[in-house]
């Protein structure tokens, strides 16, 4: 891939202008966007905006972004993601979670294949980086690295962020629904995903939980 020399005006654009304000981005500046090492080759964070997506590409060699957010209100973030990409010689993809449903099967299996067909280092982000980017970040373990997926611990709430009483800790769940099983019978994840995972008790859990003023109104999550 030919690696083209990034528009400093980016910066000032009116993309980046609704990134920042429209989209949260100042808020993630509380927090340096989320940002985490997972491994040695893949990392987390939440929205990226330009100059961001541009130190992590020079501090660690960025090859592929994932973007997991959805089209639905997101569009223009994710354009953004795909445009910079592309000036930075950067592998886009798109694929997009729910942070208030548990994944389908077919998801989780998509998933699994798309980890293992991107070019390393990798960025996974969703727009807060505590949901989303944490199940993408757990499957990326278990699927790539061999991590035990009741091991993985990237649904957490420090240092991620990731808040088990709101809608949102629905995938947190759907972990802790595997880790469960597998404690009494041991059974593969992925086998456990396909023939056993009830993905529609889970779901009726979703939403809830007392905590969901928190991430719905104050922290304004997706």
């Amino acid at each position: 891939m030919i690696r083209r020399e990034p528009s400093k005006t980016a910066f000032l654009s009116p993309a980046h202008a609704r990134a920042f304000f429209l989209d949260h981005g100042f808020l993630r500046r509380l927090n340096n966007n989320n940002f985490h090492r997972i491994s040695e080759r893949a990392f987390r964070s939440g929205q990226p905006l330009p100059g961001d997506l541009r130190k992590y590409v020079a501090r660690h060699g960025i090859r592929t972004v994932v973007t997991l957010r959805g089209t639905k209100g997101s569009l223009p973030y994710i354009r953004l993601m795909e445009e910079l990409c592309g000036e930075l010689g950067v592998a886009f993809r798109n694929f997009p979670l729910n942070s208030r449903r548990p994944p389908r099967p077919e998801r989780v299996r998509a998933a699994r294949d798309l980890l293992e067909e991107i070019e390393y280092p990798a960025l996974f982000h969703c727009k807060s980086g505590a949901d989303r980017a944490g199940l993408f970040s757990a499957l990326y373990l278990h699927f790539i690295e061999g991590v035990p997926m009741e091991r993985t611990g990237q649904l957490r709430f420090w240092p991620y962020g990731h808040i088990r009483q709101a809608s949102t800790g629905v995938l947190g769940r759907f972990v802790d629904a595997y880790a469960a099983h597998a404690r009494e019978h041991g059974t593969p994840f992925l086998e456990w995903v396909e023939q056993v995972y009830d993905r529609e008790a889970l779901r009726a859990e979703a939403g809830a939980g007392g905590f969901n003023w928190v991430v719905d109104r104050l922290l304004r999550r997706e």
